[in-house]
């Protein structure tokens, strides 16, 4: 950025193209390095807590959410010109290239971003590392816990190293079972333990019982689905019989005459309805078992599985036990959806 024409704050000379210019890195002020080091900084030092912000005649102030804080190593790469700046820095101090918009510092975000970014590559890496130890059949007990504390970091950073007891066992061993939504369900777990009331699960609701097999709860998920596929075929001939029933009122509807003969079709209709209406009650009802039940089954396999985790010593077997059982299942997800929804329509093309 040129200065050339601009006032120096600190001697009120304009500049010239071959003035040795600083850039304050927070305000932004250019100013005589002789004028710079002669205040032993920026001149507009003093309002730099205010938010002050130098753009030339236009100066203005701001609410500053990138102050310098000396305590930090960290230095910021001018991407104009490349020159390392303080942490905190709003400005280059050299060639005057503002960091800030809206407040937000771009480069300290994008710096942030990055670091995470190799943090989990780390964690990753030492995972794998350790993963790849235990299936060499040199791992040991210590091995294992640190391939727990690895997967805890990615999946709850701020639970990792909490001594916790949860489900009988240590919280991380419980974030890393859980897996997706580990938060979530620690929460609805400790809520259970605190107050020993059951929670309510939104997801075994509306999507019952599918929710079953994507939690690994094969056993449970099988009731709930064979429940599903029965009343669905229990259904098939009844939707033939309303289907029958609502084109012959459809018909009898369109003859404004014949008033009788309408309203027997609607009592015929209507009566069709009837078993369909009671079918569509009881799949509700299951819904409202999958999500009044959901949690708590799940917290029990949970408990079960950790337990019975905690009781192979051998880091090879304790680590096919444990990831066989922890986590989602999509796969069988998709099976179930498949076959509750197909079964049903293939035997309706059959009897209809």
């Amino acid at each position: 950025m040129r200065y050339e024409n601009s006032i120096c704050d600190g001697c009120k000379k304009p500049f010239d193209e071959n003035d040795d210019v600083v850039v304050c890195p927070v305000c932004g002020t250019p100013q005589h390095r002789e004028c710079y080091e002669k205040n032993g900084g920026c001149v507009n030092s003093a309002l730099h807590e205010s938010g002050f912000e130098w753009h030339g005649e236009f100066s203005s102030f701001v609410k500053n959410e990138n102050p310098i804080k000396k305590e930090k190593t960290e230095t910021l790469v001018c991407p104009s010109c490349g020159h390392e700046n303080p942490a905190g820095s709003a400005f280059c101090e050299v060639c005057g290239q503002k960091f800030t918009f809206f407040g937000v510092n771009l480069l300290e975000k994008e710096q942030r971003l990055t670091n995470e970014i190799n943090e989990e590559e780390k964690i990753e890496n030492e995972m794998r590392e350790v993963q790849e130890t235990i299936e060499s059949g040199s791992g040991t007990g210590a091995d294992i816990e640190k391939m727990l504390d690895a997967r805890a970091k990615i999946v709850a950073p701020g639970l990792s190293k909490e001594q916790e007891v949860l489900c009988s066992n240590p919280i991380k061993r419980v974030l890393v079972f859980v897996s997706a939504n580990a938060l979530q369900y620690v929460n609805k777990f400790r809520k259970a333990e605190s107050t020993g009331k059951n929670t309510w699960n939104w997801a075994a609701f509306f999507f019952s019982p599918f929710w079953f097999f994507y939690r690994k709860l094969y056993k449970v998920g099988t009731v709930f689905l064979s429940i599903r596929l029965a009343l669905s075929v229990f259904a098939i001939p009844y939707t033939e019989k309303m289907t029958s029933a609502m084109q012959a009122l459809i018909e009898a509807s369109k003859n404004s005459t014949a008033d009788a003969a309408f309203m027997t079709a609607y009592d015929a209709f209507f009566k069709a309805a009837i078993p369909i209406y009671i079918i569509s009650a009881l799949t509700i009802l299951l819904a409202v078992i999958s999500g009044a039940i959901g949690d708590r089954v799940y917290k029990k396999y949970v408990t079960e599985k950790l337990n019975e985790s905690s009781q192979y010593s051998d880091p090879l077997v304790f680590s096919q036990f444990f990831f066989r059982n922890s986590g989602v299942n999509v796969l069988a997800t998709l099976i179930s959806f498949t076959v509750a929804y197909l079964v049903p329509n293939l035997l309706m093309q059959f009897f209809m």
